[in-house]
């Protein structure tokens, strides 16, 4: 947008009438809200909250990024001269800088002259940046990831904040932002700024509009020798953040803004300081698409370094391991492919902490850091900067994390008050390998919270390289021997009931001590897996219909391939053993069946037939014809074939086994869990020191399995506690 003479002209014409601010400034007020409702299907999270200051909830809006790659946070205020400009009118411009910066943006609703004087607004904008800073606003956020930005009047309230922080000591802002920022008190003809006179009649903002603005902000005369209204006035600059001042050519407010640029650095303060030429006051929050605004967010990205790391960090590939293909062409709204571990503590999480964690975790674990991609012939995993951030739990467990259409991480932590969750996208990493992240992260945040008590902690991470976790073990482990033929599934019995409609998954959880369950499963001499399933067994059959008895009960359980090939891969690997079971040929009392599971799981679990399947499929994929296949034609294709192998199941039953974790640490620790996304019932399990937690997920409405299951455990001595997310608790999420 060049400044040429038929724009002067323009620009001239545009500010000649000038009309006096203290009588229009609701009629601008009434346009800019009229404008900022054009606004459609943003394509970020939007959030509203309130900040509370001596009695008044602070209007705050946050806007995140749907993939969660946020790199950081923005505190915002916006411009209009104190008086004009809210939380909606700026609210295209908050979504184009969450875009253009890849980071979370708070935006602050203060309020404005006149009905509010100063100090009001600056008061305002302090109380909501301490919370911020303190890590009572978004926690997941640390002080050193917060920068102030504002435009304008708004520039002017990010400096105050500056100046307030220093003079209070509450916290500590290491950047800011100044975007043709107010930031002296005289702006009429003999103001000592040169820019006043030059572009202050002619360039939209006036110096007349100016001086308005300001007799409409201060409350009296004295407030306008106040640094926190004219941060020129500061008699002491020292302590001040980075700060990036950019300037517009033909603003009025330009030299004054350029000078605080001078005094910070002269400060000590490291300081750049660009003037954007042929723009104008206000170009920045235009709602419409200028070359201006794409060289502002460069410069910004420059002084944030965003630039330097993006050409640091090489992008690399990786393809889909033998177990994670069949997950991204099979994932719907019915089924999202992730399970979950949880971890619940003795005491409320800490946010912070756990984000320190979880940044040091992902170090020993970089593959984690991948999105998944789709390429000609197979989907692949791309190396990304993403970072991973921790967020309290604001949605359903087990819920969508690939998307195709985003980029998004395969995986996410949240909590929710005693509660650590980690969700991760099947294709990404199996029960086993996300077991061993889910330890590593927990040792860290135990540390890091207790770390007088676990000072001498060796934190939990198996002994493997980076290169060895990220082991494709099914490649590793292939050989051309002769494998047996393709087994067609017969149709199994099939659960049937009302589908949940108010949320995906009827999740119930039952926790019971360890001891009890393993005495009882010798007592029957078998392992704790094959009296678990064969209570399981029992539960389901208990609930057929009689005339669907002649069928089979087929359950998948996966197996730990780790356990009989040499592997320290974080990735999948895992196969799948079928338990069938038949109540119409074969006795229906407990003993019996525990006698036909455990005989069954010992002919299934023999290593040479583990092999010879896990051979077989790995054989099908590297198979000519099937490399050559572009993916639009394989998808429909493991579609086809993923349905054949469902109409063959009943359920799905899996002892993780074991969480280890370091000594010391279990005095912080209740209990752990998993749990599944699934599109018919599916039973999860794991144990941590004396506790035995098993996880049911089912689609349905009915908990009648689920209730029959702990109803034979409770009728064989064992004592459980059940919860369930369909309890009337308000907050019974699991």
């Amino acid at each position: 947008m060049a400044i040429n003479k038929a724009m002067k002209a323009a620009l001239k014409v545009l500010s000649y009438p000038d009309p006096d601010i203290k009588k229009s400034y609701k009629l601008i007020r009434r346009f800019d809200r009229i404008v900022a409702k054009r606004l459609k299907n943003p394509n970020c999270r939007i959030d509203n909250l309130t900040v509370e200051r001596e009695g008044y909830p602070i209007p705050v809006r946050v806007f995140s990024p749907l993939n969660n790659k946020s790199k950081g946070v923005i505190l915002f205020f916006h411009g209009g001269g104190w008086v004009n400009g809210d939380i909606e009118s700026y609210t295209p411009t908050c979504i184009d800088i969450e875009e253009k910066l890849c980071r979370t943006v708070i935006s602050v609703d203060y309020r404005r002259a006149p009905e509010h004087k100063f100090p009001t607004a600056p008061e305002d904008c302090y109380a909501v940046a301490k919370k911020l800073f303190c890590g009572k606003l978004l926690p997941e956020f640390l002080p050193e990831d917060i920068i102030l930005m504002g435009d304008s009047a708004g520039g002017n309230l990010a400096a105050a904040v500056s100046l307030m922080a220093h003079d209070r000591g509450d916290f500590k802002p290491k950047r800011q932002i100044l975007i043709y920022p107010a930031t002296y008190n005289d702006h009429s003809p003999s103001s000592p700024f040169a820019s006043i006179r030059e572009n202050g009649t002619d360039y939209m903002l006036t110096s007349k509009r100016i001086v308005g603005y300001m007799k409409l902000y201060a409350s009296k005369e004295e407030d306008l020798q106040s640094p926190y209204l004219a941060p020129l006035l500061a008699k002491d600059l020292h302590g001040q953040p980075d700060t990036l001042i950019i300037s517009a050519q033909y603003c009025p407010l330009r030299d004054e803004g350029e000078e605080y640029g001078r005094r910070l650095a002269d400060a000590g303060s490291n300081v750049s300081v660009f003037r954007m030429p042929n723009a104008i006051h206000g170009y920045f929050s235009l709602p419409i698409r200028l070359k201006l605004k794409k060289k502002t967010y460069s410069v910004i990205r420059r002084f944030l370094g965003d630039d330097r790391a993006a050409e640091s960090q090489p992008k690399s590939w990786i393809k889909l391991d033998n177990a994670a293909k069949i997950f991204p062409p099979t994932t719907s709204k019915r089924d999202a492919k992730v399970f979950r571990f949880f971890c619940e503590l003795n005491e409320t999480v800490d946010p912070r902490a756990l984000q320190a964690a979880l940044d040091e975790c992902i170090k020993s674990f970089p593959f984690y850091r991948s999105i998944l991609k789709k390429g000609i012939f197979w989907y692949y995993f791309e190396s990304t900067d993403i970072r991973p951030l921790v967020r309290e739990e604001h949605k359903e467990p087990c819920s969508e994390i690939f998307n195709i259409n985003r980029k998004d991480l395969l995986f996410e932590v949240s909590y929710y008050k005693k509660r650590i969750n980690l969700e991760v996208y099947h294709a990404l990493s199996d029960g086993g390998g996300a077991a061993k992240f889910f330890e590593t992260l927990i040792s860290l945040y135990l540390k890091k919270l207790y770390s007088k008590d676990l000072a001498n902690l060796s934190v939990t991470d198996y002994d493997a390289s980076g290169a060895e976790k990220q082991t494709d073990s099914f490649y590793k482990h292939y050989s051309k021997r002769k494998t047996v033929g393709v087994i067609t599934p017969k149709r199994a019995y099939h659960i049937k009931g009302e589908r949940l409609y108010s949320r995906p998954l009827c999740i119930t959880e039952g926790e019971m001590p360890v001891s009890e369950l393993l005495n009882k499963a010798h007592e029957y001499g078998v392992t704790l897996t094959a009296f678990l399933l064969a209570v399981f067994i029992k539960a389901i059959g208990g609930s057929m219909p009689a005339r669907e008895k002649r069928k089979n009960i087929v359950i998948d359980v996966p197996v730990n391939l780790r356990n009989y090939f040499e592997s320290k891969s974080a990735r999948n690997f895992f196969g799948i053993i079928d338990i069938e079971y038949n109540f119409k040929e074969q006795p229906d009392d407990l003993e019996s069946i525990i006698r036909y599971v455990n005989e069954s799981m010992k002919q299934n679990l023999d290593k040479s037939k583990i092999a010879e399947r896990m051979t077989g499929l790995t054989k099908m994929e590297n198979l000519l014809p099937t490399r050559m296949l572009p993916v639009f034609v394989k998808d429909p294709g493991l579609k086809i074939a993923n349905h054949f192998v469902e109409m063959g199941v009943t359920a799905a039953f899996s002892n993780i086994g074991k969480i280890s974790m370091p000594e010391g640490t279990e005095k912080y620790i209740n209990k752990f869990g998993v749990l599944c996304s699934t599109k018919r019932i599916q039973g999860c399990m794991c144990s941590f020191g004396g506790s035995f937690v098993i996880t049911f997920t089912s689609p349905f409405v009915s908990t009648d399995i689920q209730c029959r299951f702990f109803r034979i455990l409770t009728g064989l001595g064992i004592n459980v506690r059940i919860t369930s997310n369909l309890g009337s608790e308000k907050n019974a999420i699991l």
